[in-house]
């Protein structure tokens, strides 16, 4: 439920750490790896100073709060993108003009494509069922990955087609090309004089 009377509340922490941590840090050109043991440390500093209003400290306050604090999920959030894409007739899907195959049984179908954009892994998915992960190529790059595990199967599928509609061709070619007789030009001749005698 929200509560925009607590918005305040909220949002007075970030400006605590900005103006607390932030400002001492921020010029340092720190990696990811040294942030996070600088913040450690300065959680370690304030730990024992007393939060107004509760006259606690924060280790005192942390610890009648623990209690009530649920276990963390055994398994990480899933915080990948997802991108909804449906297999084309040539059995891809399109991610940053780069094509990536799909075993043809899912041609026109939607698939779900779930980018971790921190590492470029992805997986595609179908109705909660994992096709396969792979890494991204850069995007831009207009590449066309055909995975081995689809090789057979999408040529195995072309050349059903191919055959399908060759065959549609000829049936159709046959059905509209009416049947010629071959005859030697003395027959029409022939006929000629007939007709002619005739009159």
């Amino acid at each position: 439920m929200r509560r925009p009377q607590t918005k305040g509340k909220v949002e007075r922490n970030i400006g605590y750490l900005i103006r607390n941590f932030w400002e001492e840090v921020k010029a340092q050109g720190l990696s990811i790896s040294d942030l996070n043991q600088a913040v450690l440390r300065w959680i370690d500093a304030i730990q024992d100073k007393r939060i107004g209003g509760f006259d606690q400290s924060r280790a005192e306050r942390f610890t009648h709060e623990k209690g009530y604090l649920l276990p963390l999920p055994a398994v990480d959030l899933d915080v990948r993108l997802i991108v909804p894409c449906i297999v084309n007739r040539e059995s891809m899907i399109t991610w940053g003009t780069n094509r990536y195959s799909v075993t043809p049984e899912f041609i026109s179908t939607s698939v779900e494509l779930r980018v971790d954009r921190r590492t470029m892994q992805a997986e595609i998915v179908h109705e909660g069922r994992s096709l396969k992960r792979f890494t991204l190529e850069p995007a831009g790059r207009r590449k066309r990955i055909v995975f081995q595990e689809d090789k057979a199967a999408i040529m195995n599928r072309w050349r059903h087609d191919w055959a399908r509609i060759h065959r549609t061709v000829r049936q159709t070619n046959r059905t509209q090309v009416p049947d010629v007789i071959i005859r030697h030009p003395s027959e029409y001749d022939e006929l000629a004089d007939r007709e002619g005698g005739m009159q």
